[in-house]
């Protein structure tokens, strides 16, 4: 199925040395009946974090349950929030035109994407590289390719998990070690936005 959203940024398969990772916190999956509630994000330049950037969102709508049992965001934690334009504007320019960085950040996109449009009638067109689609490419022997996999596979001590800005600080962590990793098996090739990360070569089963 074509993605609706036309001016969309593409999903790039880079290791960047000015990026921006982040992470949204929401009501549910569905950018069309779901709201966000939580926006995080850091800035990096050439390996460190330079600035940060955390807001909860007022939703229209109470938080369900089930989000605050996963994330820990109650509706007294959102009620004094500003709404979703004002945060929305003020994520809008902390994100410039940076390259997003993000754990299946494709979800973040969608939500960001329309809801940008929806209350600041402009669309988000930044490139991404997903952290989820590079750990595929890197480690396919995982069981699975979540941001708390990753993070126990490089042996990082997990931040607070479902949380916008500690799941944006994992995020980045996990893709820096994927550079170096990439950088030591000898899987990245110059790129004018940063270093490509190669294509395996398929491999075919052998004929008995």
């Amino acid at each position: 199925m074509a993605d609706k959203r036309e001016l969309k940024g593409s999903s790039l398969m880079l290791f960047a040395d000015e990026y921006v990772s982040l992470d949204i916190e929401t009501t549910g999956l569905s950018p069309e009946t779901c709201e966000i509630i939580e926006i995080g994000a850091v800035r990096v330049s050439e390996g460190k974090v330079t600035e940060e950037f955390q807001k909860f969102i007022r939703p229209d709508k109470p938080v369900p349950d089930f989000i605050t049992s996963l994330t820990g965001i109650t509706n007294e934690m959102v009620a004094d929030a500003d709404g979703a334009e004002a945060v929305l504007a003020e994520f809008e320019e902390f994100l410039g035109d940076s390259l997003i960085v993000g754990q299946n950040v494709n979800f973040d996109i969608g939500f960001l994407y329309d809801n940008m449009l929806k209350y600041l009638g402009i669309p988000m067109t930044n490139d991404f590289a997903d952290c989820l689609r590079i750990s595929r490419n890197l480690f396919p022997e995982l069981p699975n390719h979540k941001l708390a996999t990753l993070v126990k596979h490089f042996g990082l001590s997990q931040s607070e998990a479902h949380r916008a800005l500690s799941d944006s600080y994992d995020a980045f962590r996990c893709y820096e070690h994927m550079r170096c990793y990439a950088e030591k098996e000898m899987l990245l090739v110059p790129d004018k936005k940063g270093m490509r990360l190669k294509k395996r070569p398929k491999v075919t089963a052998q004929k008995k």
